[in-house]
């Protein structure tokens, strides 16, 4: 315990110094040789001073690997995107990342310190590259994070991950029961348990501690009764740890009120009694402690005096579905800038894309502008959590004001291979009206 309270303070310690201005300023000119402590400290600097022009690079990135995938969740948005698609461009673009795109970007990757392989609108080891593109990654040392289905992660792959020291691994399973389990994500359970069995007894067999494992498990009352056969299940192949998180609804295949949020008292209920089950059998459970439903309470936690480190430190290349060789370029998850398509842009990645006009005008209106207004808003989270169709209408309209916004008051230059939007592209409406045909 003491070891832990010295440890909590020199972390504090590091992390004050680490909000001094000119230590930051310092720092990144003294370790000039080290291109990512280098840009880590110009980029905490640059973000202290607000600099709407930053000389540094993003220092986490999401990189979304492709847009195909082999499951069809129930609660996922992917029946929505697909969908969209189809109906936009007549077919889904993969837009699978391959070694030219990492070269085409290669100064940025060089310069961060971590990355987040995502789907996000797919199954990122769908990507016939993932394991190619992670190997070129580690090869400039970043600390590389999957979120996958865990139904590609076979014994070669398992393999790949160990050997190359990736970092984290994240399954998605959402069931501990198998019938449950395809009923809600459409997979076969025992091949990712097996496929869990195997990544974990290797670990073990090689010694070594990466990639580190966890599950992902969204908790509502359509899976309620099979979670605790999970978390068993979980403990006896060895998992690191399991992350709870409440389920509230999105544009997916669910027409019931199924989330907790609608039942608060139920939904508390149940979250005591499997993080004491979880307790008597010793596994780690995330967060440490339930985070019972109360959102009036959550609400009022807001920090009015907080400033989004987002438009500087963070980088999102979001899945695009209905463009070829396209991703679409974000800073936070509230809104999608602009539209890439790497294969024509010629540019610069300090210059034209994280310092685009449009990112710059972001961060000068940083919890000002009508986007970072909606995501203070008081009422954003409740309607998130009761009201998806009245929180993603409201979301669009603040995309729509803030674009808007831009048009009106900076002079946005074309560059090639850059599309600027108008518009949320999948705002809720064309999903809304679509719907109803």
């Amino acid at each position: 315990m003491i070891l832990l309270k010295k440890k909590y303070k020199i972390g504090n310690f590091f992390r004050n110094l680490s909000r001094l201005s000119f230590l930051n300023k310092i720092l990144s000119k003294i370790i000039f040789f080290n291109l990512k402590y280098s840009n880590y400290f110009l980029n905490n600097y640059e973000y202290i001073k607000r600099k709407d022009y930053t000389h540094s690079y993003p220092t986490i990135i999401s990189l979304n690997t492709t847009n195909l995938c082999n499951y069809r969740c129930t609660f996922c948005e992917i029946h929505y995107f697909y969908d969209f698609a189809k109906k936009t461009a007549g077919k889904i673009f993969p837009n699978n990342i391959d070694s030219k795109f990492i070269k085409k970007f290669d100064d940025l990757f060089n310069h961060i310190f971590s990355i987040e392989l995502s789907g996000a609108s797919g199954e990122p080891l769908l990507n016939l590259n993932f394991l190619d593109i992670c190997k070129k990654f580690k090869e400039k040392n970043i600390e590389l994070s999957v979120t996958t289905n865990g139904s590609m992660l076979n014994k070669n792959t398992a393999e790949n991950l160990i050997n190359m020291k990736f970092n984290h691994t994240m399954i998605s399973l959402h069931s501990g029961e198998e019938k449950n389990y395809f009923e809600l994500q459409g997979g076969n359970f025992n091949t990712v348990i097996k496929n869990l069995e195997y990544l974990i007894k290797l670990k073990k067999k090689k010694s070594s501690n990466l990639p580190k494992v966890s599950i992902n498990c969204l908790v509502f009352k359509l899976n309620k009764h099979f979670i605790k056969k999970l978390i068993k299940k979980i403990k006896e192949i060895g998992i690191d740890e399991m992350n709870i998180n409440q389920y509230y609804a999105s544009r997916n295949k669910i027409n019931q009120e199924v989330s907790f949020y609608f039942n608060p008292k139920e939904g508390n209920d149940f979250l005591r009694e499997i993080y004491q089950y979880a307790n008597n059998i010793n596994l780690k459970l995330k967060p440490e402690k339930p985070e019972f439903i109360d959102i009036d309470k959550s609400v009022s936690k807001q920090n009015n005096d907080y400033i989004c480190e987002a438009p500087w430190n963070s980088l999102k290349f979001k899945g695009c579905v209905e463009f070829e060789y396209s991703h679409y370029v974000a800073v936070c998850n509230r809104i999608i800038l602009f539209r890439i398509n790497y294969d024509e842009f010629e540019g610069n990645f300090i210059k034209d894309i994280w310092n685009h006009e449009i990112i710059r005008y972001f961060r000068k209106n940083v919890m000002k502008n009508p986007i970072c207004q909606f995501c203070r808003n008081p009422n954003t989270l409740i309607l998130r959590c009761l009201d998806n169709r009245a929180y993603q209408v409201e979301r669009d309209i603040a995309v729509k004001k803030f674009l808007n916004s831009v048009i009106k008051e900076i002079n946005v230059k074309q560059k090639k291979g850059i599309f600027l939007l108008n518009e949320n592209p999948y705002k809720y409406v064309n999903y809304y009206e679509k719907s109803k045909d």
